[in-house]
């Protein structure tokens, strides 16, 4: 129960800080930036960039619950049936993107980042806080 009110706790904290998370996100894509960082700082970034298989089966899982669910009463709607199962899906690639991103940052702010790096995450310094 506690694992599950962590994970509440991290999804809450991500979408909170949606704005600053993606800011760093596009700062730490930046050439300069991923010039001066050391191969692991890259592996890292790239491999929150690229999503993990369970991330995009809960999506996909998302998907066939609310298309199964909403088959009959937008039977006649194909078009309306495919938008609305697409939404939850959404959410969780979203949230799962979100949720990944803050935990780079956060490693990276704590890792002591130097040079172009620690000036591109400055502004990031606010998730620490939390």
């Amino acid at each position: 129960m506690e694992g599950l009110q962590a994970a509440v706790g991290d999804l809450a904290s991500s979408w909170r800080n949606r704005v600053a998370i993606v800011r760093c996100m596009h700062s730490l894509k930046d050439t300069a930036v991923r010039e001066e960082m050391n191969e692991l700082q890259r592996q890292q970034v790239d491999e929150a960039l690229d999503p993990p298989m369970g991330l995009i089966a809960a999506a996909a899982s998302a998907y066939l619950a609310s298309y199964a669910g909403l088959r009959k009463p937008l039977r006649a709607r194909a078009a309306i049936l495919q938008l609305a199962a697409c939404g939850p899906a959404a959410v969780v690639l979203c949230l799962g993107g979100l949720c990944r991103s803050q935990g780079l940052v956060r490693s990276l702010l704590q890792g002591g980042a130097t040079g172009q790096v620690a000036v591109a995450l400055t502004p990031c310094s606010e998730l620490l806080r939390e």
